[in-house]
This record gives structure tokens, C-alpha cells and sequence, in this order.
């Protein structure tokens, strides 16, 4: 660390400072209005008047410290007395060899960046420094630098006005030589004349009149015209003896206006009633006023420009600020209701607001510089977003916290893509749960459902086991039903698509509505003739609609109205960009509206979750919405719910069109078809199921087969080795132990090429089929499937010409 220069002169700019009288005199208003000054405009958080001694450095004023000397050894101000004649600027202390070691610099939270300004009074000696001080390194700007300049210049007239005023009252005996000596211009004026009675040289100087020219002027003279009528009225109240210091404008002999600061006193002079005026010139004070007021404008415009909620707390003033952005998110323009730590606490959701509070205080109360914390904030019309809020916590030497400023970013639609993708990892959980257990539940089904049909087919249509047995088979079939939602919602949904027209649709589920309703729940359908139609699954999207309309059902369970409408919709790239799932184009717009119970605003947000359901248990499954959402997703498009608990809910659902098709017709219903018979025809059914064996071998049997029976790949293709020409068809398991369906089906094809095969298999069952057909292989038989299904789909395989 490099010791302070040595001084020319150092004993008599010691004495001159010891004449000045400012060693360990108490606070002046005068010097600390000069240091905030310098620290705000400069924007830093350190600003002293440092008056260097024999040993020590003194502040005179101050701000962002709590300590009023440190020793000249390790003094910044003591180099910059060195160089009385320019500024020393010290970007990053740490860099500079004289300061890199020095205590000031590696205690912790030391000085990183220093700027002084010479305090070189008149009689030429440098008595200390306006200095500006931070923990980090800075840079200062031409204008910046300016500033520092014309402060110091202040507080040497300070210093010389302070020195002026203490001799004029302290010794009359020196009045002449303090009068003459002032740098601050003086002037003597009669109460009642107003005729001016003396001048020092400095108000020669600064006003350009020579002392006799000013002996014929009166105090009206050094007014502008336009100020005479205020002048006249303020002199017709009797002055105090002393005035504290006041501004007006002055002007001078060459007729330019400029502003004063006026320190007056009732004298005696030359035996007459007088006051003795000092006149300090505010050109240079007004210039470093309006720097800090355009400033503080440029920090207004980036506070406007910026979407965070800015704020600044003044822990030493306890005062705070917020930007407008914060205000306008409370929805309080501050002169109502000014910013403060309670107002804000009461806009933090209340489950977050402990925790929020005592992370703030918490890192105050440490030796962080940093604070930051995620918390739900009540906006202006009630709702909450999902804030981030970062504060940099300002501490002066001891470590003590006397500022914190941040910045509070609005997080919400993050979070919403946050809960997406947990969503679908969600989603991605369910598939491989469901794709796991979903062959087994089929293997179960399939028998069943096979076993009913024929018990069935021995019964009459009278018996009252026919009942039971249709009881058993719907709910089976609504167990299969439960089956395919799960695996669709989590692996998408495949299947034939064709035009679709939703006036069909929506007609036909009003007829079941009205037919199967409480007749308490009114009806009412509103769709053009000309609507386009949309490229999709029938059975699906009657789904969807069947689905919103068991949901507005159960809504309702005091009667209301189901609306639905449909209607065709032309999306711009205006409307598409209001989210991230709309893109442009033509859209077919369904509309579900009930005037139900409502949604909860709370629970809103998981309704399409998988499971998830507010009815009570055994009423609902939790997949209704969630396979409306994984449908219209595999079509394309999107949906929209919105609802008011009490009033109803709304649920749109935006389909891609197709304008230029004709329009879609509905199906003609077919008379049932008996099922068809075999011939005698051999057939061999592979599953490692014994139950799906015993019960397809009966099936079979009983509708004119033979059948021949394995429970796995290398048992059937040893059976079809045997008798390969006397085995009309295959039907084998996808999903068997030892060797599965696909190595079978490519074995069974390599001993005879040709073999009608059918793969059943109970997972994907359409993604599976897709597989297949990419192979050739079209044949497939979904689990679980009843003996109606099965049958049609063998007599087709067996009647088709062999290849």
C-alpha cells in the first residue's frame, strides 16, 4: 500500500485548515444537503466532505457512512490534496497499486470505486475533498464528472460563507477584512432607502458595477423589473434580524438575470439601520438541480419501459418507493394511498405471506446482499399472479442493511408451462401404468364378454336370465370402455377419420338428451345448415360432445338449460397470436353451455387431469374431460373452458375445417345380420390365456368350427407344422411368453405364405393395428371383443380369395 504523498507547504495548509474552524464541529445543513446531492446524482451510495489533518481524515458531512474519522494512512483524500488542481478518479481500487491492499479495500464490503474533487480554497491551500465512494467498481460520465466539480466549488464557498458569517460575528474588529475578503459578493442596503451603502469586491466582480457605481443605485437597481412589485411587498414587513437563506433573482450591470441565494442581517452602518445581504450565485447549484432532474426523468422512463414492478427501501429514511408498474398491479397513482411494507404484505395470497415476510427479514438481518422469493400477489381486480421478486441489499461499512432495491417480474404464464409439462409427465406416468396393466384387464374382459354370447344364444327372449346377463355384459363392456380411455388419454388417440359434419352430431345428441335427461334440464341446439365439416373420428368427437353433456347433466341436478351450438370460424393471425395453442385458419367452433353449479375458480386449472373429479365416489371416473381434451388435441384442436360458481360453465371446443367439402350426411341404419357360421373350417387360437382359449374353442365350436388350441408361439407353430394345408385360419395373442405374436405371425407366413392370420392384443390396440397394416397385415382383432366381433371378422378373413 502506497503512503499517502508528502504536502509542500503541509504545516501552513495545516494551520489554514486550523483557521477555518470545521475540525469536529457538529452537522451542518448546508454540507449534508451538498454530499446527498453528489451521492444521488452520481447514483452512488457513499459521499463525503473529507477535511484531511495531521493524522487523521474528518467528515464534515456525510451520507451512507456511520463512522466520522479514519486514520491519514490508509486516506484515499489524502492523495487527491497531492493534485489540488483535478479530479482523482479510481474505477476498481482493487487494480490500483497504491489502494489494492489497503484495509479500506479488502475489509469486507470495502471500497471498490472513489472520486474526489480538491477543496482548493482561494489562499491556494487544498483542505480535503468532495468525494464519492461505492462497494463496486463504477465509471463516471463527462456530465457525471462536471457535477463533482461544480458541488466541490460549493462547498469551498460554503466553507468561505460559513468563515465569513462566523467572523462577522464573532469579531466586528475584522468586519472590514472579512467583508473585503469574502468570495461570496456583500452588500449593504439602508432599510428604509433602500439605497445601497457598501460592497465587497466580490459583488464588483460578480455583478460588474465598481463600488462607486454601486453607491448610486438603491437595492430596486439589482431586481429585474418584473420582481419590483414582490420586492416592494416583502420590504414593507419588517425583516427578522437574520434571514435564513432565501432565493431570488438577481441582475447584473450588463443586464443578465441570474438566481441567489440570499443571507441577510440587520445591521448598524455608519449609524444608520441596515442589512448586510450575501448574494451566492445558484447558476452552477440550478445547472447540477436540473442534471438530477433529468436524471430521475431518464430513471422514469426506464421504470415505464420496463414490465417488473420496481422498488427501492430507504431502511436508514424508512422510506420506500415503488414504480408505477407496482401501483398500477395493486391498482392504488400514490398520492391515496403511498407505498409501504403493509400494503404489500396484504396483497401476498395469505398461505405465502408468512413465509415471504420471514425469508425479507431474514436476509436483512444476515450478511446477504441478495433476497429473492416466489409468492402468489392479489392484483388490482382480484386475481393472483405468480411473482419473482429480487432485492440487492445495500450495507454500509459495519454490515448493517441501509437500502434494498429490486425488481418484481411476473412469472405466471412460466408457471403455467411449468404445470404443462408436469402435466404431461403426469401423462407420460399414466401411459406406462396403464400400457402395463391394460393387456392383462382385456385378457380378463375378453372371456367374459365371449362367455355371455353364448349363454345368450341358448336363452329365449323371455328367460330372466337374459336380464342378468345383459347387465353383466354392458358392464363389462363399460369396463373395456374405462380401458381404452386410459390407454388413449395417455398414448393419443388413432382411428379412422373422414368428414364430419357436428349438425349431425349435435342433433342426434339431443334426441338422447331429451329421451334419457331429467326432463327438468332443458334442451336447445343452434347450428346452420351450411357448416363446415371437420376431418375426424365420428365415434370420438361424438365422445367429446357425449361427455361435456353427462358433465352439464350432473351439473344440474335441479333442472337449467344444455345449450349447444356450433358455428364456422375464421381465426387471423391477430387473434391467433393471443395464444400459444391457436394458430390461424378455419375452424368449426362447438359451444357446451349449461347454467349448472359452476366450477370453483380454484380448481379450474385441473379439470382436464386424468382422475381428477369432484363428484363423490362411485359417480364419476375422473376421464370424462380428460379423453375430451386428449380427442380434440388428436384432431388438431383446442379447448376453452371458462366458468362462475353459481351460473353455469361454458366449454368451447375449436376444430380444424374443411370448407370446401361437400357436406357430410349421416349413416343409414342397417338391420342386425345374423352371425355368420363356419363351414367346418379348422382354426387354431393361440393365447397364453386359458380362459380366452377355452372360451374362443366354445365360441368357435359352437357356431360350426373345429379348433385346435396353444398358449404360446413355438406350441402353435409345432401344432401348424403337422397340418399346415388343413388350417384355414390363425387367431394369435400379440403379447405371449416364450416366443409373442409378431415372431409367430412372421414363422407361421415363412411355412406357408398365404395363412389368413388374425392378431388380437389388448394394448394400443390402434397403434397397434397401424403397425400391422404398415407390414400388410390387416387383420386385427381388438381385446376386448365379444363373439359377434370375432366371428364377422373370421368369416371375412376365411371368405376372402386367398393370396
Amino acid at each position: 500500500m502506497s503512503s499517502p504523498p508528502t504536502i509542500n507547504n503541509e504545516e501552513e495548509r495545516l494551520r489554514a485548515l486550523h483557521d477555518y474552524n470545521l475540525l469536529d464541529t457538529p452537522p451542518e445543513a448546508a454540507f449534508d444537503e451538498l454530499v446527498a446531492l453528489a451521492a444521488r446524482i452520481c447514483g452512488m451510495p457513499i459521499s463525503t466532505v473529507t477535511l484531511v489533518a495531521r493524522d487523521r481524515q474528518w467528515f464534515k458531512a456525510k451520507v451512507g457512512l456511520d463512522t466520522n474519522e479514519s486514520p491519514r494512512s490508509v486516506s484515499f483524500c489524502a492523495h487527491v490534496i497531492a493534485q489540488p488542481d483535478e479530479i482523482m478518479v479510481i474505477p476498481d481500487a482493487t487494480l490500483d497499486a497504491r489502494f489494492a491492499d489497503n484495509p479500506l479495500v479488502t475489509a469486507p464490503h470495502g471500497i471498490r470505486f472513489y472520486a474526489g474533487v480538491p477543496l482548493k480554497m482561494p489562499s491556494g491551500h487544498t483542505l480535503g475533498s468532495l468525494c464519492i465512494i461505492d462497494r463496486k467498481p463504477r465509471t463516471l460520465d463527462a456530465d457525471q464528472k462536471e457535477t463533482l466539480r461544480v458541488l466541490g466549488r460549493q462547498v469551498i464557498s460554503q466553507i468561505e460563507l460559513r468563515s465569513t458569517l462566523a467572523r462577522v460575528q464573532s469579531d466586528e474588529r475584522n468586519y472590514r477584512l472579512l467583508f473585503e475578503a469574502s468570495p461570496t459578493p456583500i452588500v449593504v442596503y439602508d432599510v428604509d432607502s433602500l439605497a445601497i451603502l457598501a460592497v465587497n469586491p466580490a459583488a464588483e466582480s460578480g455583478y460588474g458595477y465598481t463600488r462607486a457605481e454601486f453607491l448610486k443605485l438603491t437595492k430596486r437597481d439589482l431586481r429585474p423589473a418584473e420582481d419590483l412589485a414582490a420586492l416592494l411587498e416583502l420590504n414593507a414587513i419588517a425583516p427578522p434580524v437574520y434571514h435564513s437563506p432565501r432565493s431570488f433573482r438577481h441582475r447584473r450591470k450588463d443586464g443578465s438575470v441570474f438566481p441567489v441565494a440570499i443571507h441577510s442581517h440587520t445591521i448598524t452602518y455608519a449609524g444608520q439601520r441596515a442589512r448586510l445581504v450575501l448574494a451566492v450565485d445558484m447558476t452552477e447549484h440550478e445547472r447540477a438541480t436540473a442534471a438530477l432532474r433529468a436524471s430521475e426523468e431518464r430513471f422514469q422512463l426506464v421504470t415505464q419501459a420496463t414490465r417488473d414492478a420496481l422498488w427501492d427501501l430507504d431502511l436508514v429514511q424508512q422510506r420506500t418507493w415503488w414504480s408505477q408498474a407496482l401501483y398500477n398491479l395493486i391498482g392504488v397513482d400514490p398520492a391515496v394511498e403511498p407505498a409501504s411494507r403493509i400494503l404489500w404484505l396484504e396483497h401476498i395470497h395469505p398461505d405465502d405471506r408468512p413465509q415471504v415476510a420471514l425469508s425479507y427479514d431474514t436476509a436483512v438481518a444476515s450478511r446477504s446482499d441478495h433476497w429473492t422469493a416466489e409468492y402468489r400477489f392479489r392484483t388490482a381486480d382480484g386475481t393472483y399472479l405468480n411473482l419473482l421478486d429480487r432485492g440487492r441489499i445495500l450495507r454500509d461499512p459495519a454490515g448493517r442493511a441501509v437500502r434494498v432495491i429490486g425488481a418484481a417480474a411476473d412469472i405466471t404464464e412460466r408457471k403455467k408451462l411449468e404445470s404443462q409439462y408436469l402435466r404431461a409427465q403426469r401423462m407420460e406416468s399414466i401411459g406406462t401404468l396403464a400400457g402395463g396393466i391394460a393387456h392383462d384387464l382385456n385378457n380378463v374382459l375378453t372371456p367374459i364378454l365371449m362367455s355371455i354370447g353364448l349363454l345368450k344364444g341358448g336363452l329365449r327372449h323371455d328367460d330372466e336370465n337374459l336380464e342378468i346377463l345383459n347387465g353383466i355384459e354392458t358392464s363389462t363392456k363399460r369396463g373395456a370402455s374405462l380401458v381404452r380411455q386410459v390407454l388413449s388419454i395417455a398414448r393419443g388417440f388413432d382411428g379412422e377419420r373422414g368428414l364430419v359434419n357436428f349438425r349431425h352430431l349435435l342433433l342426434e345428441l339431443e334426441r338422447i338428451a331429451r329421451e334419457t335427461f331429467p326432463r327438468a334440464i332443458n334442451v336447445t341446439v343452434d347450428c346452420p345448415r351450411d357448416l363446415w365439416t371437420v376431418p375426424g373420428d365420428t365415434t370420438q368427437l361424438h365422445q367429446v360432445l357425449m361427455n361435456l353433456a353427462l358433465n352439464a347433466r350432473d351439473a344440474m341436478p335441479a333442472g337449467g338449460t344444455l345449450a349447444l351450438s356450433a358455428t364456422n370460424l375464421r381465426i387471423d393471425a391477430q387473434y391467433a397470436s393471443t395464444s400459444r395453442e391457436i394458430r390461424p385458419g378455419t375452424y368449426v367452433l362447438i359451444v357446451v353451455k349449461d347454467t349448472g353449479q359452476g366450477i370453483p375458480p380454484e380448481i379450474i386449472d385441473r379439470i382436464f387431469e386424468p382422475f381428477f373429479t369432484t363428484k363423490t365416489v362411485g359417480q364419476g371416473t375422473g376421464l370424462g374431460l380428460s379423453t375430451v381434451l386428449a380427442i380434440v388435441k388428436s384432431h388438431a384442436g383446442f379447448v376453452q373452458a371458462a366458468s362462475e360458481p353459481g351460473r353455469g360453465s361454458t366449454f368451447k371446443i375449436f376444430l380444424p375445417a374443411e370448407t370446401s367439402a361437400e357436406p357430410a350426411h349421416p349413416p343409414l341404419s342397417v338391420p342386425a345380420a345374423p352371425l355368420p357360421r363356419g363351414r367346418g373350417e379348422l382354426i387354431l387360437v393361440l393365447d397364453d390365456e386359458s380362459t380366452i382359449r377355452t372360451v374362443t374353442q366354445q365360441t368357435l365350436e359352437s357356431f360350426g368350427y373345429r379348433v385346435l388350441t396353444a398358449a404360446n408361439g413355438a406350441e402353435g407353430i409345432a401344432l401348424f407344422a403337422q397340418q399346415p394345408d388343413q388350417i384355414a385360419a390363425v387367431i394369435t395373442d400379440l403379447m405371449m411368453p416364450i416366443m409373442d405374436g409378431p415372431a409367430t405371425i412372421h414363422a407361421l407366413l415363412s411355412i406357408r405364405p398365404g395363412t389368413r392370420i388374425i392378431a388380437a392384443s389388448g394394448i394400443n390396440t390402434n397403434r397397434s393395428a397401424a403397425t400391422l397394416a404398415q407390414a400388410g397385415f390387416s387383420d386385427f382383432l381388438p381385446k376386448p371383443y365379444t363373439a359377434e366381433t370375432m366371428l364377422s371378422l373370421l368369416r371375412t378373413v376365411l371368405d376372402r380369395p386367398a393370396r
